[in-house]
């Protein structure tokens, strides 16, 4: 691990300790302003906010997209979650390669596009040591996500974007309904940083595939594969 330790116990011959992932020293306040114009790439707002922070190890790609509005990070706010928020903004979610911004294990600030394809397959009698364990909880399910975003320059009302998994999905507020009344199960997204009605529909739709899936647990024992990152398929 490369995060701090965080306890420590001492009991004869053996010793105990705790320890964060990195992303804690970003999840409290820094006692300091960070404020941006409008048109200030939002990459180079990740990268500058990290930096100061104290955090040398980070590896971020300079996209072109930027902010629309004045972006802000007050001394009595935590940045890592303004900053998982602005990554979440980023390139083309049309296409599925919107980027996570996480420490991989070597303890370096990433920005990785979601790639859809298979990193690794797991193989009876290969790297599979047990037999799966195969649950489902249908209350961890949606089927219908709504995002809130901001206001558009030179408007006055906010974008809004919705999804709703379609009539075909066993889920779906159609097959879920009682007495002929579609039940829908229902997330909301608020994110001011995004002002485009297409990318407020297009997270949506994104962020449903996820649930789509949600009530299915896989488990089994495998042979180590110190690769995999996280959201790696």
């Amino acid at each position: 691990f490369t995060g701090p330790i965080t306890s420590i116990k001492r009991n004869s011959d053996s010793v105990s300790l705790s320890a964060s992932g990195k992303e804690s020293f970003l999840t409290v306040p820094q006692s300091r302003n960070w404020i941006y114009d409008s048109g200030t790439r939002k990459t180079d707002i990740i990268s500058q906010v990290l930096s100061d922070s104290g955090e040398e190890f980070r590896s971020i790609p300079r996209w072109s997209d930027k902010v629309t509005s004045t972006w802000q990070c007050l001394s009595n706010e935590a940045p890592w979650q303004k900053l998982q928020q602005l990554s979440w903004t980023l390139a083309s979610r049309k296409l599925g390669t919107d980027p996570l911004l996480f420490y991989d294990g070597r303890g370096r600030c990433r920005l990785k596009s979601y790639v859809k394809a298979s990193a690794w397959t797991f193989r009876r009698g290969v790297d599979m040591l047990t037999e799966p364990d195969i649950s489902s909880d249908l209350s961890n399910i949606r089927n219908f996500v709504v995002v809130h975003g901001g206001v558009p320059k030179g408007s006055k009302r906010p974008v809004y974007g919705t999804a709703t998994l379609p009539s075909s999905h066993p889920l779906s507020p159609k097959n879920l309904s009682r007495g002929g009344v579609p039940r829908y199960l229902r997330e909301q997204i608020d994110n001011q940083d995004i002002t485009s009605s297409a990318d407020a529909r297009a997270i949506a739709k994104h962020r449903l595939n996820e649930l789509g899936w949600a009530f299915v647990d896989l488990a089994f024992d495998v042979v180590p594969v110190p690769h995999l990152e996280p959201r790696d398929i």
